[in-house]
């Protein structure tokens, strides 16, 4: 059995010498209240010229699906009309 550990340190010096060490995985960081919370407002600042320049146009068409839906409520109200 030595025989097998000490070829397995060689062959783990050999690799660390020809590829380099392998980084050790970093442990997961639990984000906390204030970093969610700077990720959240550089996600609005960043988005925000983009909002302001698309809100006429969502205006619009709010406009439009609220004339339709009230163009289809008095459809119906006439058919049960008569």
């Amino acid at each position: 059995m030595s025989r097998k550990k000490k070829q397995a340190e060689n062959r783990d010096i050999f690799n660390d010498l020809m590829f380099g060490k392998q980084p050790e995985p970093e442990p997961e960081k639990k984000p906390t209240f204030l970093s969610t919370i700077e990720q959240m407002t550089h996600f609005i600042d960043t988005i925000g010229p983009t909002i302001d320049k698309l809100a006429p146009l969502i205006v619009i068409a709010q406009a439009f699906f609220n004339n339709d839906t009230k163009g289809k409520k008095s459809d119906k109200k006439e058919e049960n009309s008569p």
